[in-house]
């Protein structure tokens, strides 16, 4: 499935991700490779958690929701 990430500069400085389908999938680095980075790891966390809880995933999220700031792209 696909999802999306948003990434926006964090309020103290370096750059935070998170995913609209996952609220617990939150991170941030300082640079926006770094963020990017942990982002992937953080979903695949979450995913596994999910998992484990025998939780469905949300549906694929291949639209930011109207009135999103921050930058998306589409996340595997």
């Amino acid at each position: 499935m696909r999802y999306l990430a948003v990434q926006y500069p964090a309020a103290e400085g370096g750059y935070a991700v998170e995913f609209p389908g996952f609220p617990e999938a939150l991170t941030q680095g300082d640079t926006l490779d770094e963020a990017i980075d942990m982002a992937a790891e953080a979903l695949g966390i979450v995913v596994e958690e999910y998992a484990k809880a025998r939780r469905d995933l949300p549906g694929p999220a291949l639209t930011p929701p109207s009135g999103a700031g921050g930058s998306w792209r589409r996340w595997r």
